[in-house]
């Protein structure tokens, strides 16, 4: 038996194996999808597919669990003319990666904003101060 299968026998069976919940298989697919988008070889076209395969909300897991620099990596091989100060940064790579994908496929559904995205505002005072 392949692990293809036994992945298969597993999610086929939802009544004999009860323990393994919806958020398990979640996590799961994040890991393949994962795997496969920091493969090397994938066009723009390849990642599309794999984000209408998984969905919006999977596909936006996946990418939320990409390091900087996979995300970098990322952003150039979907447009190796991505400029490198536009992609410089995680969030800014992240930006790049959804633009660049919007018109392939589907559009994306909103991204609900991530924690800390916005930042605080201490004021000018604050800044003057340095408090």
């Amino acid at each position: 038996m392949t692990a293809r299968d036994a992945l298969t026998t597993l999610i086929g069976a939802p009544r004999q194996f009860d323990r393994i919940t919806e958020k398990d298989l979640a996590g799961a697919v994040v890991a393949l999808a994962k795997k496969q988008i920091t493969s090397a070889g994938l066009t723009a076209s390849d990642i599309a597919a794999l984000r209408d395969a998984i969905g919006p909300a999977l596909f936006e897991a996946t990418l939320g669990k990409l390091s900087a620099y996979q995300a970098k990596l990322l952003a150039r091989r979907i447009d190796p003319a991505a400029d490198p100060q536009s992609i410089a940064t995680l969030n800014a790579a992240l930006a790049h990666v959804r633009r660049t994908l919007t018109p392939i496929g589907k559009p994306p559904e909103p991204a609900a904003a991530s924690a800390g995205s916005g930042g605080a505002y201490f004021g000018r005072k604050a800044f003057r101060t340095g408090g």
